[in-house]
């Protein structure tokens, strides 16, 4: 393993970081280094505290850094400043690192009795050895002595995560060694130990390393049952499976049960699911649900998967309840449709969230009722006008080639929910003849409804409705405080917009904001009070002379104010 080439070892590790690694290293702070093929490992000083383990492993060429682990609060990401300061080691002193490449083969050839007498004076150094020691059925134990022991001071899940990669790295091996029950038992103990006491520390854990030990065991557990053949050992598993299940409901849905719902339904047989239906319906009986009915199916814990072990044995209207209370809107479109339910299924598309829309629209044309969705989703549109509805529709429209019908949703988008790019687009594909009827349509819809008034007032003033902008805006002061009002951000870009060729209508609304802004008595407000004052005075109206003679008699005693109107 080459140790010269260091070019884009340390891309992720701040200059901070760095510094403190160079000076961890110029006080001889690595020590105890070793390599092993591709792994470096060594120990860091940790100050007042105990030496954190750190191991880095390079890629076959020593270009890139793969992984990298360390003991301490940030060790978890590996990029702290002990995980930088082996690699600078390595770098500069590589003859530093013992070859450990050989303890494998060294240790096979050790008899039992030398091997166990290895061990004692390993543990007699190191303790909690032996734990590692424990027999396989104990690694629910194992797990929970370690998320208990490190407490939940800072660094905690770092060390934890550390110490029970080591305990997946056991499953992994009997899994592959063909132990599937000592893997199960592993992976189980894993599992739970984590999330049990996974809330304390969840707070540290930002990379989620932690949490992805527990997803890791119920992947460990779903490959024990995919290859297991003994029903005694498939049970084991599959109860494995539930039991990380419901600790990953328990915890806040850390998502180590994310994918144990297909597991169970791709490798478990009938009798299996049965027994799994079994222990849902148990669980919702203690929790007061009635899980033989489909509309609980979407409230109550994995009624999805209840769905799904027993839809098979369900009559068609018990499937499309179930399929309707769990959301599932274009299996259920498709269900009616498959079945002849040609009325039910449009009512159920005319229901459907906006999101499912293209799908079922899909679904509804390939069986040659698509005009009854694009009818039901008008009339929607009169109940339901919502954006994200009009933008579908319009989209539609333009799909099936009708235009015309496209740019008078359009239209009624730019009424409705205005913006710039909206109004833009309209204008383009809307013929010259017809621009100016179009405007005037636009103008009067957004003075009708007068929702969204920013936006509405960016569209008028592209448009140059100067006079509709400031009605638009005439009466909409934001607070300021609970006492004084201060003009609108939307009136006062009317006010620039009429400036220059309707000056007395800038007058007008900037006289507005500046007596509230002084009304503030706040030292900052005066200063922008005396900004616009300034701009008064240039805009050559006679009315803004007097402003600064009003500022000065009217707050004699507001000294603050003075200097900003001088300055």
């Amino acid at each position: 393993m080459d140790s010269t080439t260091t070019t884009g070892w340390f891309e992720g590790f701040s200059e901070a970081v760095r510094a403190k690694a160079e000076a961890l290293c110029g006080r001889d702070g690595v020590f105890d280094a070793r390599r092993a093929g591709r792994a470096l490992r060594a120990c860091c000083e940790g100050g007042d505290r105990p030496a954190y383990p750190v191991e880095v492993t390079l890629s076959d060429d020593g270009a890139r850094v793969l992984r990298a682990r360390c003991g301490c609060a940030a060790g978890a990401t590996g990029r702290c400043k002990h995980a930088a300061a082996v690699l600078m080691t390595w770098a500069a002193r590589p003859w530093a690192f013992h070859d450990a490449s050989g303890v494998g083969a060294s240790l096979r050839r050790r008899s039992t009795e030398s091997l166990a007498s290895l061990v004692e004076e390993m543990v007699a150094l190191a303790p909690w050895l032996e734990r590692v020691a424990m027999p396989v059925a104990h690694s629910g134990e194992r797990a929970r002595s370690a998320m208990r022991r490190h407490g939940t001071a800072w660094g905690a899940a770092g060390a934890i995560t550390w110490e029970l990669s080591v305990l997946k790295a056991r499953g992994e091996a009997l899994l592959r060694a063909g132990d599937l029950r000592g893997a199960t038992e592993v992976f189980r103990g894993l599992g739970e130990g984590v999330l049990e006491g996974y809330a304390a520390v969840a707070g540290q854990d930002g990379d989620g390393a932690l949490r992805a030990l527990a997803v890791d065991a119920a992947r460990g557990l779903t490959t024990a049952l995919a290859r297991a053949n003994d029903r005694d050992l498939r049970r084991e598993a599959l109860t494995a499976l539930w039991s990380v299940a419901q600790g990953d409901l328990a915890c806040s849905d850390v998502g180590a049960a994310e994918e144990i719902p297909e597991a169970i339904l791709r490798y478990a047989d009938e009798a299996e699911r049965a027994m799994v239906a079994g222990w849902i319906f148990e669980r919702a009986a203690r929790e007061g649900f009635a899980a033989n009915d489909p509309l609980a199916w979407s409230s109550m814990p994995f009624g999805a998967l209840l769905f799904e072990l027993l839809r098979d044995g369900l009559d068609l209207d018990e499937v499309l309840r179930g399929l309707k209370a769990l959301g599932r809107h274009v299996e259920l479109v498709d269900a009616m449709l498959l079945h002849g339910r040609r009325d039910e299924a449009v009512a159920a598309a005319w229901e459907c969230p906006t999101g499912a829309l293209p799908a079922v629209a899909g679904l509804l044309a390939r069986w040659g009722v698509g005009a009854d969705l694009d009818a039901a989703v008008r009339a929607r549109l009169e109940r339901d006008p919502s954006e994200a509805l009009f933008t579908w529709w319009g989209m539609r429209c333009r799909a099936r080639g009708d235009l015309a019908a496209a740019r008078v949703t359009a239209e009624e988008m730019v009424g409705m929910y205005p913006s710039g790019h909206r109004w833009e687009a309209l204008r383009e594909e809307t013929p010259e003849a017809e621009r100016a009827a179009l405007q005037s349509r636009v103008v009067a819809a957004l003075a009708a409804r007068g929702g969204r008034r920013p936006e509405a007032v960016r569209v008028l003033l592209a448009m140059g409705e100067l006079d509709a902008a400031e009605a638009c805006t005439r009466g909409e002061p934001t607070v300021a405080s609970a006492a004084h009002p201060v003009v609108s951000g939307a009136r006062l870009s009317v006010a620039e917009a009429a400036a220059e060729k309707r000056p007395s209508v800038a007058m007008a609304i900037w006289s507005a904001h500046v007596e509230a802004l002084v009304a503030t008595g706040d030292r900052a407000r005066y200063r922008e009070a005396a900004g616009f004052i300034r701009r008064m005075q240039g805009l050559g109206v006679e009315e803004s002379k007097a402003w600064v003679a009003w500022a000065r008699e009217t707050h004699p005693r507001r000294r603050a104010l003075r200097v900003e109107l001088t300055a």
